[in-house]
């Protein structure tokens, strides 16, 4: 009982820490690193292996922005507030990091081991030791989340424009060098939420949570990329932390 409770009380700090849930997927099935509290005043990066039953602290040297995986065992990035990203090649622990790169503003995981990408806007092969910048033709509004998908060169990124009881999410063929509108959602703009891949090409899951406007937390399913959503469920506590 004591290990379920360390963990959500990781997890619940971390949802008041930063606006977004800083937890990235690993290489191997059930791994997961995430940032978590550390006490006296800090926070740090801790490693699952389990998915997430229990969870070990593998760097507590604070001042992290946003972390990430790719798919080689042991890979691990994180950024710091002012953007310079860092790889780790021993699971993310104390005295294996390295600098990489400058202005980093998120990191998720590719679709082959050394891939990483920072957001709709580059990405690299090569463990974060150059990126490759993209073109972002054909979308509007402003860009709130993005995903890359299974299927080679397919990506997604969601945008709020003026209107604001619409989220639109546009998708890519060649990498995000250009969009077509995919999907428009009856979002109100100041939803926060989270876009991941599923396991299949096509597979999408959406996470929205607006508590300000009573709407509750809600998790979307769409398994042709991101044309049609099924709603799968509603979470109303509002101290859910995920």
């Amino acid at each position: 009982m004591l290990k379920y409770f360390l963990l959500f009380y990781l997890l619940f700090s971390l949802n008041f820490l930063f606006s977004d849930p800083y937890i990235a997927r690993g290489s191997d099935i059930g791994e997961i690193y995430f940032v978590g509290y550390v006490q006296p005043d800090g926070v740090g990066i801790y490693r699952s292996t389990n998915y997430g039953e229990t969870a070990e602290l593998k760097d507590g040297s604070g001042n992290i922005e946003c972390i990430g995986a790719d798919l080689t065992s042991g890979s691990v990035y994180y950024s710091q507030i002012y953007g310079a990203m860092y790889f780790s090649n021993n699971y993310g622990a104390t005295g294996s990091w390295v600098y990489r790169e400058n202005e980093i503003n998120t990191i998720y995981s590719g679709r082959i081991a050394g891939e990483i990408f920072d957001g709709p806007e580059r990405h690299s092969t090569d463990y974060g030791v150059s990126f490759i910048s993209h073109e972002n033709y054909g979308y509007f509004g402003s860009p709130i989340e993005a995903e890359i998908d299974c299927q080679e060169n397919v990506g997604y990124m969601a945008t709020v424009d003026a209107c604001p009881d619409s989220v639109y999410l546009f998708i890519s063929y060649d990498n995000y060098n250009n969009f077509e509108l995919q999907h428009v959602f009856d979002l109100h703009c100041y939803t926060d939420m989270d876009l991941t891949r599923g396991v299949n090409d096509g597979e999408l899951y959406l996470y929205t949570k607006n508590m300000n406007f009573g709407t509750g937390k809600h998790l979307y399913y769409s398994s042709d990329y991101g044309n049609t959503w099924e709603l799968k469920n509603t979470f109303n506590s509002p101290n859910l932390p995920i």
